[in-house]
């Protein structure tokens, strides 16, 4: 990794969150924006959501979205979102996902959405 890759993998947000930081090295290697140096981010924490019994978290660091779930105790995965639509779709895809679950997840994206 070079010194910037460093820098981002290695800041406070994103040290604990490796897969994380990978995915949106990644979308900056396709070509798709660049993360700045100190990336502006917003979470709602898994005290607030869960996800059947599961805790997750749901955020946004800069223009990228990203979903985590707990699946062991502090061993998180997750996956990032290059834009707020493909986050939604994200949410759309879920085999047997209701109206009113699938409604509060693309409203918890929205809030994201207003916080920049």
């Amino acid at each position: 990794m070079n010194t910037r890759q460093d820098k981002i993998m290695n800041s406070n947000f994103l040290k604990n969150r490796e897969d994380l930081g990978r995915q949106l090295l990644t979308f900056e290697n396709e070509g798709k924006g660049f993360l700045p140096n100190s990336p502006k981010y917003v979470e709602i924490p898994s005290s607030s959501i869960k996800f059947g019994d599961k805790a997750v978290v749901l955020g946004r660091i800069d223009k990228y979205y990203y979903f985590g779930i707990e699946v062991d105790k502090e061993e998180w995965k997750y996956k990032a979102f290059e834009d707020q639509g493909i986050c939604n779709l994200f949410f759309h895809s879920i085999p047997g996902i209701d109206k009113q679950t699938l409604a509060f997840w693309l409203n918890q994206v929205q809030r994201l959405s207003d916080h920049f």
